[in-house]
């Protein structure tokens, strides 16, 4: 089997399986980068699965496996989908992926704030603060509670045009 070099690679072997028998996509969530092969596949009716990563590690350990390259893992998941036949996943309503973006992009925001303010809290008990960082910091927390601000109110006109997802 040639290797597959990310997502551009995966997709010209998937493109080569197609005609052969039903697909069914095993693969591992990736911190959203599997996102595009997800729907490449969804739109062309196939079934996917996205595995826990900590149970096909297990069940590979418990196969004897233990090296880890992509090849590898490539290989391993196309072993587990063929023997576990783990049950394939709906697609996710597109109004839900958008709010799941929206609600992360929001965590992630108060978050920087949150770490912005704790740093401004520790510059302020040092007995000689430049005032450059005081004020830059500054800045950034006013800047930071702009953007969520305008989050929130993207999230709540969001949600006053998909009344179900309140």
């Amino acid at each position: 089997m040639p290797a597959l070099r990310g997502l551009p690679g995966a997709v010209e072997a998937l493109r080569r399986a197609e005609g052969a028998s039903a697909i069914h996509l095993i693969l591992e969530p990736t911190a959203g980068y599997q996102a595009a092969l997800v729907l490449f596949a969804h739109r062309r009716g196939w079934r996917i699965t996205q595995v826990n990563p900590l149970q096909v590690r297990r069940w590979a350990q418990g196969a004897g496996r233990r090296a880890k390259t992509d090849v590898q893992d490539a290989l391993l998941l196309a072993e587990y989908g063929e023997r576990m036949q783990p049950a394939p996943q709906e697609q996710t309503p597109p109004e839900i992926q958008e709010l799941d973006l929206l609600l992360r992009r929001r965590q992630d925001v108060e978050d920087l704030l949150q770490r912005e303010r704790n740093r401004l809290f520790t510059l302020k008990k040092h007995p000689h603060p430049p005032a450059s960082v005081r004020q830059s910091l500054e800045r950034t927390i006013q800047q930071l509670e702009q953007e969520l601000a305008q989050l929130e109110e993207a999230l709540e006109a969001f949600l006053k045009a998909h009344p179900a997802l309140q």
